[in-house]
């Protein structure tokens, strides 16, 4: 190939000697055995060079990844897009500055595998380093697909078991001790936790125009599916709704707790685990194994998600019913329930307990 290419190559063409020289190079690193997938794409950008002028399209580690996330970050929620960042970033500081700086086609089996032992190291849960996996195998996807590499180095991590904390719900008993122990819009918070089983999140920032006092329910669009929502109101949370509530439909219902954070110790979480500590209710909890690690508790302000859902699967409520209620099947903004619609799923929110006789009154502190 090499004879038959000199003797079609005018000595005067730059441009095939160029190529001849570059393609004469891959040989030898080929049978020194130092050819491998970078030096090889570094040949092919130099060909492509060589012959149009321009560089074959390649991005380094860190410009592909950072890449991905602004992409990204308009298309998510803050909270995943925050999580998101802290992922990728902190795999781009598990590599060295020169593995940064390479191509994409550079990085391998072996940094991911590193950066998800380095988290589990360091404390991390299985579960929150199955998590960081995933996240790093979209990004590298689009660029396999794109044919910026040929294959994606994180398919092959594999991913860790680990204990998990079992998830917990709370009984009514443990609903009661809560609101015997919280007063104002913490216990409305609680009551429409065990009595909608939607996100602390979603709760938190719901607006009194979200409140249908003429048909009884709640229609909001979930944060963090996009999706839209319409919950009968069970009676004990109605009484409350209708004892606090404002004519001012752009108002919270939850003025003091709207817009704080979720996560975090001082965050509306943590200032919910600490009233499940005031109001002794017994928690299984999981230590950290590191000094970045966190400690797992069986009940969080979710638990009331899942006990609403099991209250309902308790009184024999379908499945199908109880999804429509959590919100995992989708729901158009402008497409409100019939009345036949809603007053089947009315009785599925009426068969979660009253808990009434076992509150006691609002001159509690929170």
């Amino acid at each position: 190939m090499e004879r038959r290419a000199r003797r079609v190559t005018a000595e005067d063409d730059e441009r095939r000697q160029a190529i001849l020289r570059i393609l004469e190079e891959a040989g030898t690193m080929a049978l020194k055995g130092t050819l491998n997938e970078t030096s090889a794409h570094s040949l092919l950008n130099r060909i492509t060079e060589a012959a149009t002028g321009e560089s074959l399209r390649q991005a380094t580690v860190e410009q592909w990844f950072r890449g991905w996330l602004k992409e990204k970050s308009g298309s998510r929620t803050k909270g995943t897009a925050v999580r998101y960042e802290g992922i990728i970033d902190a795999f781009l500081k598990s590599l060295s500055a020169a593995k940064r700086a390479m191509p994409l086609a550079a990085l391998a089996f072996a940094d991911i595998q590193k950066f998800r032992d380095q988290l589990l190291a360091g404390g991390r849960t299985a579960v929150t380093a199955n998590i960081a996996i995933k996240v790093l195998r979209s990004p590298l996807n689009v660029a396999r697909r794109q044919g910026l590499i040929s294959s994606n180095p994180a398919e092959a991590v594999e991913m860790v078991a680990g204990e998990s904390v079992e998830k917990g719900v709370f009984s009514p008993e443990d609903i009661a001790a809560l609101l015997k122990v919280t007063a104002g819009e913490w216990r409305g918070l609680i009551l429409a936790g065990f009595y909608t089983g939607a996100r602390v999140s979603d709760l938190s920032n719901l607006k009194w125009a979200s409140v249908d006092f003429e048909r009884k329910t709640l229609a909001f669009g979930q944060r963090k599916t996009k999706r839209f929502i319409e919950i009968p109101v069970h009676p004990e949370l109605e009484s409350w709704l209708r004892e606090h509530h404002t004519k001012q439909k752009g108002e919270f219902v939850f003025a003091s707790l709207a817009g704080k954070v979720v996560g975090g110790r001082n965050g509306l979480s943590g200032r919910f685990r600490a009233l499940i500590q005031k109001a002794g209710i017994k928690v299984s909890v999981t230590e950290k194994t590191g000094n970045k690690g966190r400690n797992r508790s069986s009940l969080s302000f979710h638990s009331l998600r899942h006990s609403f859902n099991s209250a309902m699967a308790n009184a024999g409520v379908s499945q199908e019913l109880r999804q429509r209620l959590t919100g995992h099947a989708s729901k158009a903004v402008n497409d409100r329930y019939t009345h036949t619609e809603l007053e089947t799923l009315r009785k599925a929110v009426g068969t979660v307990p009253a808990l009434a006789a076992e509150t006691g009154t609002e001159n509690q502190t929170a």
